[in-house]
């Protein structure tokens, strides 16, 4: 990144980013230089400041864990419009072969329990979250950031996920934990993979967990609705998402549980 990131006051946060990042390079430079810091954390009396383009007005959090949560949203920013801008989409994104399978999907959906789900049963996982599209190709690219589960865990999760979830405790406080994944769970970042299989996310506890065929256009519109960029002309975005959809098998999961939603996708593409 051609920017610096300056933390005041308070360095105790650099191993806690540290430890939720995959890939990044990070090194230290001399205060006070060029170009000036992009992203600003002071640690206050009221608790930790956060600075940045893409805040209002600074953002202050008590909890480390919580500062460091909310500074990746604009290290995500920074990272795609550093250079030449590029899209990114809300969404999970796992791979069972060398073909991606995205989930679009609006915060709180699950997709980042259904990704750790999906790792548990043997899926190299690209995002929970967020995933920047290549500018050239219908690749998505990984952003080296470990998977997020809110807590407490659901205790209707089961006992993979449980078990899976405890060997791999990481940064975590009252309210969020990162999953350590290992190195071949988790791709790093810069790893880039062709989505193939989009796939829409239906929770319904109640109903019937099965994988059905969607139409391009309900997937190019959710789509639409999930993206962001650095700066990318709208015309270029309806462009590439386009792109992406057509290129793309698309699916809704329904799906009673997280293990039901990943044994079923597992059967379906982890053989192809």
């Amino acid at each position: 990144m051609s920017r610096p990131i300056s933390l005041i006051g308070c360095g105790e946060l650099k191993p806690m980013i540290m430890a939720v990042l995959r890939g990044w390079q990070i090194r230290e430079v001399a205060s006070g230089g060029s170009p000036l810091p992009i992203i600003e954390i002071e640690k206050t009396d009221k608790g930790y400041r956060r600075k940045s383009p893409w805040v209002d007005k600074p953002a202050v959090f008590t909890d480390g864990v919580d500062a460091v949560c909310d500074f990746l949203v604009d290290l995500i920013r920074y990272h795609i419009s550093d250079g030449i801008p590029q899209l990114c989409l809300h969404c999970a994104a796992a791979a069972f072969t060398s073909d991606l399978m995205i989930f679009p999907s609006a915060y709180e959906a699950g997709k980042s329990t259904l990704s750790v789900h999906l790792a548990a049963h043997g899926a190299r996982l690209f995002a929970d979250d967020v995933l920047p599209l290549e500018n050239s190709s219908n690749n998505g690219i990984a952003p080296g950031i470990l998977p997020r589960l809110r807590l407490p865990l659901a205790d209707d999760a089961g006992k993979i996920f449980h078990d899976f979830v405890a060997r791999r405790q990481g940064l975590q406080n009252d309210r969020f934990l990162y999953v350590g994944l290992k190195e071949n769970e988790l791709a790093p970042l810069g790893t880039t993979a062709p989505i193939r299989n989009i796939i829409m996310l239906k929770r319904d506890p109640g109903g019937k967990t099965e994988l059905v065929p969607a139409k391009k256009s309900d997937t190019l519109r959710d789509s639409i609705m999930r993206n962001f960029s650095g700066n990318v002309p709208a015309i270029k975005i309806l462009d590439r998402l386009h792109a992406v959809v057509e290129s793309a098998r698309c699916y809704a999961l329904h799906y009673t549980s997280g293990d039901d939603g990943a044994r079923v996708l597992r059967d379906a593409f982890a053989r192809e």
